[in-house]
């Protein structure tokens, strides 16, 4: 025993790695066999002590199973989640954090209280959207609504051809008194009530979905979920659009000139005109369209 010792120091410092290795082994396996242990006692069963005896000795407590008719396939019991839905063990919820920074969701993990489709079935749980998608880097689409443009171009030509008709020399009379290209007040009433046969033409004379707040003393009317002007002929709503376009806060436009409509139909989007979402690319689409430059 004592040359045991002796020679101890000696192995050691020539081993002192190997030693620590399957320490810290030892360690891990113990820790785990711990946590197994704590698992198997959650509340997937549970424990029975039997009465004391007439001894006053006391049996050992007894771990029982679930009956079976509460056990699912997987071994979840129906009156609460399992050890493994619960519980998750430090080491694994790190990888699988780390992992998912580079290869993205791989499966969706059932959280308590949050519905998951049924043993068997095929469906599968809506993904999150990523973090490019959250952000717009991600090609997303687009929230709004269908653009107006689509509309009208779906529209029957002859009824469009029948607007441009209609209402071009009036556009041109608007713009020799006012500086707004006929382009832009023809492709804005086109947009906005679809050539004509929207509501809010056919029944309140408004061409240019004008608003009611603002400076108006006329009749308004809810319509198609908007509160909008009402005029009593189609006259007055092209020349009510051209006040509008040309005071309060749309009165910079008149700095760009009858002529240029690209410039004018990006003011009237960065002014907000209707609120309506890339009005500038609609009403140049429009315009180019049905050529309506050639009333400028």
């Amino acid at each position: 025993m004592k040359s045991v010792l002796i020679g101890l120091p000696g192995f050691l410092g020539r081993n002192w790695l190997r030693v620590i290795i399957i320490g810290v082994t030892l360690v891990v396996i113990n820790r785990k066999q711990v946590n197994f242990n704590v698992s198997f006692g959650a509340p997937g069963g549970q424990e029975v002590t039997p009465a004391s005896s007439s001894g006053g000795e006391s049996s050992p407590s007894v771990f029982t199973a679930p009956p079976p008719e509460q056990q699912t396939l997987n071994g979840a019991t129906k009156s609460g989640p399992t050890p493994a839905q619960t519980s998750v063990v430090p080491e694994a919820s790190a990888l699988s954090m780390i992992s998912g920074l580079f290869s993205g969701p791989k499966e969706k993990v059932a959280v308590q209280g949050e519905a998951t489709p049924a043993p068997g079935s095929t469906e599968q749980p809506a993904a999150a959207p990523g973090f490019l998608e959250r952000i717009g880097l991600a090609g997303a689409t687009s929230p709004f609504q269908p653009k107006l443009v689509d509309d009208l171009i779906s529209t029957d030509e002859g009824t469009v051809a029948a607007y441009i008709r209609r209402f071009s020399h009036v556009a041109q009379s608007e713009q020799k008194r006012f500086g707004i290209p006929a382009s832009i007040t023809l492709a804005n009433g086109l947009l906005h009530t679809l050539a004509g046969t929207r509501g809010s033409a056919q029944q309140l004379n408004n061409y240019f979905a004008i608003p009611c707040p603002g400076v108006w003393d006329g009749p308004c009317r809810n319509l198609e979920n908007q509160n909008l002007r009402q005029y009593e002929t189609a006259w007055l709503s092209f020349r009510n659009h051209s006040l509008y376009v040309t005071t309060g806060r749309f009165a910079p436009l008149q700095q760009f000139g009858p002529r240029d409509y690209q410039k004018w139909a990006a003011g009237l989007e960065e002014l907000g005109y209707n609120g309506t979402p890339d009005l500038r690319k609609q009403l140049v689409t429009t315009i180019e369209q049905y050529e309506l430059y050639r009333f400028d």
